[in-house]
Formats: C-alpha cells, structure tokens, sequence
C-alpha cells in the first residue's frame, strides 16, 4: 500500500512538473500565429500581437498577451478596428481535463474600439471571411454554421465565466458621409457570472463629454438568448439631470429585425442637459426644464419610433406617437399629438410676452409707437429634417384669447413650412388659416391665407384691444405675403388682399340723428354715452403693397346715415390717410332734415398714437345753401338776408352730427353772409 502511494505521488510529481514545463517548450509564436490564422480566416482581416505573449498551466491555464490590435476596414479612417494594452484569460485546471471551461478571469486594459462607415457606406463591422483558395482551412457556410449550433445545443452548457473586467475603454463612431464623430471615453464594464441557464448582469460606467453616466443591464437567460430565442432584459441610464429606462423582450437578431420595448425618459433640468451636449438652447427652455415620456419604443438600425406615448414638457401634457426615419441623409420625422395646452408666451424669454417681443411700444405725448423688432429671426432649423404632423390642442394660449380644440397640421419638406389652422369658433365665428414659409433662400419667404365667417367683432374687439364701440357679424377673408429675417423686415414687406363685410353692427357713441335732434331742441350735440348708430351693412375691399393698405370702396349702411370712405393706412409706419363722407340718408325725419344727402367730409391723418381730424365744414354750407336756393329760393334769401330764417336757424340751431365745431365755424360765414347780402 505504501509502494502505491509513493508510485501515485511520483507520478503526481511528474505531472505537475510537466505542467510547469509545457509552457516553456511550446512556442509562443506557434500559438499566437495559430490564432493570427484563424482570424484570418473568419474576418479577413488583420490579428497583430507587437506585445509579449505568456502561457502558464498553473494554478489555472492563463494566456496573456500585449499591445495586440485588429484592422478596420480598408479605406477607413482608423487602422484598427480594435486595440488594447493588455489581454488576461483565466481558465481553471481541473475542470478543463473534463471538458468544462470555466473562465476565471477575462480582462481587457485600454481597449480602443473604432465604429465606422467609409465614404462609399461600408461598415467595418461587415467582415468578408478568405475564400477557401486563399485560407488553409475552410470557412463553414450559414447553414453549416446553424446546424453546428443546433448539434451542440446550449453555447454555455460546457462553459461558465466567474466575471468579465474592461477597464478604460474608448468607444467611438465615425461616418464619413455626415462628418460626425461620436467619442466616448473612460469606459469601465463590469459583467457578473455567466452561466447555463442564468441571468447576465452588467454595469458599465463610462464619461461622455466630462459627465460621468451609468448603464445597468439585465437579460434573463443568456444561453437562450445565445440560441437565438427570445428573453426578457431590462437596461437603465442614468446621468446627472436625466434617467431613462427600458424593458421588454430580445433575442439575439434584434438589431437587425428591430426592438420593441417599453421605454421611459425622465429630464430634470434640458437646459443643463443641453449645455452639456454643447446644444445652443433657446431662451425659453426655462419654461420647459422638465421634460419626460412613457412609450413603447420600436427601434431598428435606420427608424425609432414611441407610440402609446404620455408626453410631458413643462405645463404640456399630452399623448400620441412620433417616429424618426434616419435612413436617408435628412431625417424624416411624423409625428401625431394630443395635448391639454400650449401658451405662446412659454416661447418666448422669460418675463417676456410674445407681444413685447414683436414690438417694444415707445410712449408719445398722445399715444404709444409700436417699434419692429430687428432681432433676427433663425429659420435654419427648417432645413434640418422633414416633417409630417398633426397636433390637436385642448387649449391654444395666445395673447389675450384663448382658442379651444385647435387642430395645427404642419409639414416640412426641404425647407419649405406648410400649415393649416382649425379650430372650435372663435368669437363665435369659423376661422380657419393657412401658412407657408420657405427657408431655403438667403431671404425667408411667408404667405399667409385667413378666413373668418360670422366673427362677433364686439367680443373681439373687447377682449384683444379692450374696446366696445362696435359690435357685428364680421366676415372676412385675406392673404397676405412676405419676406424677410425680422419682424421688422416682415411687416415693412408686407403685400396683400383681401374684403370684409359686416352686418347687424352697431357703432356705440355715435348717433348722428339724434345728435342733430337734440341740438334743434336746444340741448347738446356732442355724442352722449347712450348713442349708438345701428349698421346694416358694412362692405370693402383692400389691397396692401409695400405694407400701405388701401380701400377706394369701404361702405357703411347704417339707420338714418350712409357713410363712403377711402384712403390708406401704412401698416410699418403706423399712420394713416383716409377720408369719410357722412350722410343722413332718406330714411331721416327729424327736425334737421335739410341737411338729407349733404356729405360732412371728414378726414383722419397723422399717427394711430396722435390722430388727426379735419372737418371741410365750407363744403357742408356749400352744399346746404346750394340744396336749399335750389328747393326753395325765397325762404332761403329772406334767411340769408333777415340773418338766419330757415337756413340760417337750421343751421345755426340745428348742426346736429356737426356739433359744436359746425355751429361755431359757420357762425362767422353766416354774419358775413348776412352783412353782404345786398
């Protein structure tokens, strides 16, 4: 029994002396040229190990190898594909004499791993395997390739890795169709137990552009997953300010068939995560600092989408999907919203409205000047994608009105905006809008197409200018077009068209009858608080060039008065040039009678913020002495001569509409008239 026990532990001896030895008589450029060769093979490509390369059987099989590099594609930007300091594997001793690897150690030192796609689109992860000719050994088919893997069942049965280490891995991806390079340094992957039937872990650290971000992943069966079958995984980012987070079902094609999971973004602060993506934001990012969805994200390598999306952005809520087409050089976005609001003031810089920021408004002895904003207007981002929406809103926010249910389809094609507005009534009335605004000339070009049907203008002028001095049903329809980078610019090139009707009106404050009724009864001409003149009909159209609109056919139809009126305003100067001509009509009756189909003349120039009015009264007495020498010359002789009789009473005593300004002014022709009556 002992002469036994000696014989085992001799051969025990030898064994392990063996082992220690084998090492040092197998050549390392025997082994390391074998696996040059095999990838050769396999990849086409170029295995370069410049570095020592060390093989022990002791405690456990280990293989390393330094300074070893894999080429990229030919053509390409970078060399290699991949490169590295050092390679550590560790595989344990006994269970390898029974047909069992069990990796104890694998690392990786300072790999640099180079994605790329050439000029001519090659991608340098598409490896083309040696022709049988060209390779000493053959390059198995896909088929012979599957029946392998369904002849040997499980990949991990025979295998397991107590972890894997890579410390400091450098990730990048060059296209060199789009010239953009995407960098990320100072990985860290730590991956748990890999084993049959087990689910993989894994953490990975890494630092994109000075922030620090860590991944956690998780797939349920790796030998499953290994198998081409599908499994459950979830994944997790999280940086400073941002979370996002992933889960559902894979296999091991997904990449290429697509990913369908459920997929949530939460952002605590886009403007800080804009500026650490060196992102310029606009100023009103502060009202939408926190941003976040919960969807259903399908992914390929070319189209993302998220669908049964829930949207939030700052005040905004809202539900739909959006999917984003990378495959052609513009991406291609369609998207389809719900949302509960948007306030057109959350666009602008805070503490500013969007009216402050169309025109600052400068004060003037009798008004306020609004000034054109000159801050350029950057229309770029129209060139940057294309775009297919339709977005519906609860609530449109605008200055000082609020439209319910508006329905906004937009497109963008090339650089050219296409727009149409729908919406609930406004101000009782239908109002619908089109838009276009082409972006790809040096000069933005805008065209805009309105029509309102039954429009209550007393509402709206109540409520958008705080005014009530007219009421009706006003009908409108116009386009307008321009061009420019401003405000400014926009407004001063302004061109159009357009006709507007009004009926069942009223012009509160003003009732020319009774003005001259009351002033024949010896009471006051000024307009009183209660008058009011009922409209009937209201009718004009207008054409604007160069920002000056102009009417020659506006027509008031109104109770006991009609009233023409023509002339200019100049939209960018704020001025305006027009004349009216008032006149009782013959539905009048009252006691200022004479004064039926008599025009009063008036005109408004000067500034919106300092009008001027001017009344031709001459031409009003004119006129009068004329119609009444005409009807009846004696009575209106004697009341020239006699100093007032018929005429001179009534218009004297009855100057109604014309007010005070009438009775004076004329008081002074009249005396003349009188004293040169011989």
């Amino acid at each position: 029994m002992k002469r036994l026990l000696k014989w085992l532990g001799g051969i025990l001896v030898v064994v392990l002396l063996l082992l220690v030895a084998v090492p040092y008589f197998i050549p390392t450029g025997f082994l390391t040229e074998k696996v040059i060769s095999l990838v050769k093979v396999y990849t086409g490509r170029d295995l370069e190990i410049k570095g020592e390369t060390h093989l022990s059987l002791l405690p456990s099989v280990a293989l390393e190898m330094s300074d070893v590099s894999f080429s990229g594609v030919e053509g390409g930007k970078y060399p290699q594909m991949v490169s590295l300091d050092n390679l550590s594997v560790g595989v344990a001793l006994m269970p390898l004499l029974s047909g069992k690897v069990d990796i104890e150690k694998f690392e990786l030192e300072n790999p640099i791993i180079s994605l790329e796609k050439t000029a001519s689109g090659k991608a340098n992860w598409e490896f083309t395997p040696e022709t049988v000719e060209e390779a000493a050994v053959e390059t198995p088919t896909e088929v012979e390739r599957a029946e392998k893997v369904e002849e040997q069942g499980d990949p991990l049965a025979a295998m397991s890795i107590h972890g894997i280490d890579i410390s400091n891995a450098t990730l990048r991806y060059y296209d060199a169709q789009t010239k953009a390079l995407q960098e990320v340094k100072g990985v860290s992957i730590e991956i748990g137990s890999i084993a049959p039937n087990e689910p993989l872990e894994a953490e990975v650290e890494l630092t994109y552009l000075d922030r620090p971000i860590e991944v956690a992943l998780n797939i349920s069966d790796l030998s499953r997953f290994l198998q081409q079958e599908e499994v459950s995984f979830s994944a997790e980012a999280t940086a400073k300010n941002l979370a996002f987070k992933m889960s559902g079902k894979t296999d091991a094609k997904a990449v290429q068939k697509g990913l369908t999971v459920t997929s949530s973004l939460k952002i605590d602060d886009s403007e800080d995560l804009l500026s650490w993506l060196k992102i310029d934001a606009p100023e009103f990012i502060e009202n939408f600092k926190k941003v976040g969805y919960q969807a259903t994200l399908r992914a390929t390598p070319t189209k993302v989408s998220l669908e049964k999306a829930k949207i939030t952005a700052g005040k905004i809520i809202g539900d739909g999907s959006v999917s984003v087409d990378i495959s052609n050089a513009k991406p291609s976005i369609v998207a389809k919203l719900a949302l509960n609001q948007i306030d057109i003031d959350d666009f602008s810089a805070s503490g500013n409205t969007v009216e402050e920021k169309v025109g600052e408004k400068t004060e003037s002895p009798a008004g306020e000047k609004i000034v054109w904003s000159k801050d350029p207007i950057d229309f770029s981002a129209l060139s940057l994608v294309n775009l297919k929406s339709t977005l519906s809103v609860a609530k449109l926010i605008l200055p000082k009105v609020t439209i319910t249910n508006a329905a906004i389809n937009a497109d963008i094609k090339n650089g050219v905006l296409t727009s149409k507005i729908s919406s609930d009534p406004i101000f009782s009335g239908v109002v619908g809008s089109s838009l276009t605004l082409n972006a790809t000339k040096s000069v933005p070009t805008l065209s805009l197409s309105t029509e309102m049907e039954k429009l209550k203008v007393g509402d709206a002028l109540q409520q958008l200018v705080e005014m009530d001095h007219l009421t009706g049903e006003l009908t409108s329809k116009f386009s307008v077009s321009s061009e420019g980078n401003s405000v400014d610019a926009l407004v001063r090139h302004l061109d159009g068209k357009g006709s507007l009707s009004l009926i069942e009106g009223v012009l509160k404050g003003v009732d020319v009858a009774a003005s001259i009724d009351r002033q024949r009864s010896g009471g006051s001409a000024l307009p009183q608080p209660t008058d009011q003149t009922e409209i009937k009909d209201l009718k004009a159209t207008f054409t604007i060039n160069d920002s000056v609109l102009k009417t020659n056919d506006l027509k008031i139809k109104a109770k006991y008065v009609d009233i023409p009126l023509y002339g200019q305003v100049s939209i960018y100067d704020q001025t305006q040039d027009v004349e009216a001509k008032p006149t009782l009509n013959e539905e009048y009756t009252g006691k200022g009678k004479m004064l039926v189909g008599v025009p009063l003349p008036l005109k408004v120039k000067g500034t919106w913020y300092d009008p001027q009015v001017e009344v031709s009264l001459g031409q009003v007495i004119t006129r009068v002495i004329a119609s009444q020498l005409t009807k009846a010359p004696g009575k209106a002789v004697k009341g020239i001569v006699n100093g007032g009789g018929t005429l001179g009473k009534g218009l004297l005593d009855g100057g109604g509409s014309l007010g005070k300004g009438l009775l004076e002014g004329g008081g002074a022709l009249f005396n003349k008239l009188k004293d040169d009556d011989k």
